[in-house]
């Protein structure tokens, strides 16, 4: 993903989505696994605004759960899967 000038991440352009860098962090972390109260306390926010902003990325990634974030990220390299962090493998 490419930094815009305001900031925000630009995909490709077949895929359209734009994300902040915040957004990013937290896509990071729901990929980690980390819980939402996880999530608010490494980045200084409420565990409100956390939902808040994955009620956002499930929406701006076309996703209904963790998996579909998960698969955005990889897909859009934003994470990448390694022995290391999979439990899978």
């Amino acid at each position: 993903m490419e930094k815009t000038p305001n900031g925000s991440h630009q995909g490709k352009a077949d895929d359209a989505v734009s994300l902040t860098d915040q957004e990013i962090q937290i896509i990071r972390m729901i990929c980690e696994e980390k819980t939402t109260e996880e999530i608010a306390k490494s980045l200084n926010i409420s565990p409100r605004s956390t939902s808040r902003y994955r009620e956002k990325l499930l929406i701006k990634t076309g996703s209904r759960s963790a998996i579909g974030i998960l698969k955005f990220a990889v897909k859009h390299k934003i994470y990448h899967l390694s022995r290391d962090n999979s439990h899978f493998m």
